[in-house]
Formats: C-alpha cells, sequence, structure tokens
C-alpha cells in the first residue's frame, strides 16, 4: 500500500510556489498555511468578541478595547500591521471582516488582507514555520496548492490569490 501511494503521489503535478515563511493553524479541522505578509493581526479571542464572531463577522471596532477610555481614544491602527495597517482610524473603525466560520470553541483570532480583502480566521493553535521545502501540490479551491509538514497534509490559502 505505501508503494502504491508513493506512485500516486509521484505522479501528481508540482505546483511551482515561492514562499519561504508561513503561519501554520488549525481551523475548522483543517491546517492552514497562511503567507506571513497577509497576515495583520494575531491574537487571543477575548470574551467580548463572542457574540460577533457566533454571526460570523468581525468588526475591526472590536481591537480598541471595552473600556470607556478605550472606546474614545483607542486606536486600532498600531494593533494592525501590513496593508491593513495603512488605513484611517475611520476606515478601520467602520470595517467588518467576515470570519471563516461560526465561532464555536477556537482560542485565537487571525486576520488575513491583501489587495482589499480580508478574512477573520478562527483558529484552535497557530505558530510560525520556516518552509524549506518544495512539494507542493494541487489543490481545490480555496485553496493554492498543497503539502505536508510535520508528516500532515497542509493547505495554502490566500485570500487574494491573483
Amino acid at each position: 500500500a505505501k508503494e502504491v501511494k508513493d506512485f500516486i503521489k509521484k505522479q501528481e503535478i508540482k505546483t511551482k510556489i515561492d514562499l519561504k515563511e508561513a503561519i501554520l493553524c488549525q481551523s475548522g479541522g483543517q491546517r492552514l498555511l497562511l503567507p506571513v505578509e497577509e497576515v495583520c493581526f494575531q491574537g487571543e479571542i477575548k470574551e467580548a468578541w463572542i457574540p460577533y464572531l457566533k454571526q460570523g463577522l468581525f468588526p475591526l471596532k472590536l481591537l480598541k478595547g471595552q473600556g470607556l477610555l478605550a472606546r474614545w481614544w483607542g486606536k486600532i491602527g498600531p494593533q494592525l500591521k501590513g496593508e491593513l495597517r495603512q488605513k484611517s482610524e475611520q476606515e478601520l473603525k467602520a470595517l467588518e471582516i467576515k470570519t471563516n466560520k461560526i465561532w464555536e470553541k477556537e482560542k485565537y483570532l487571525l486576520i488575513v488582507w491583501k489587495k482589499q480583502k480580508g478574512l477573520a480566521i478562527l483558529a484552535e493553535d497557530f505558530k510560525l514555520v520556516s518552509l524549506t521545502f518544495e512539494d507542493w501540490y494541487p489543490a481545490p479551491e480555496p485553496f493554492l496548492a498543497k503539502t505536508s509538514i510535520e508528516g500532515q497534509e497542509a493547505y495554502l490559502f490566500s485570500v487574494n490569490p491573483g
């Protein structure tokens, strides 16, 4: 059986992906690889966020905090990285990002953003991984490719694959 699997794997057409680092996370029963440059926020889910996450949305204004001072003078931008950080505070306050799934018990939120498209990913865990291999294989949409990390399949995802 192992020989058959190896033969089939060799027959698959390899996909060319140039990626050195990514965030590996577990979400919805799948292992996802997110390009580091697309991850604009990563952190633990706060109790006050859960009602929104149960509706499949994450308003960025929640990053300001809950207290009276935070609501009036808190800033969203400094908590973000990448393209999303370039937006004005007014734009950020009005922005609501859809989640990849409805919240169940996930502990972490990762926001990916590229070329005016975004997604809030609810994850059980995440870590930064260095990619020093070239075995990428075709994957079904919405994924760009798949590979094996630590003996398990992982799917490369981009919010704007173009």
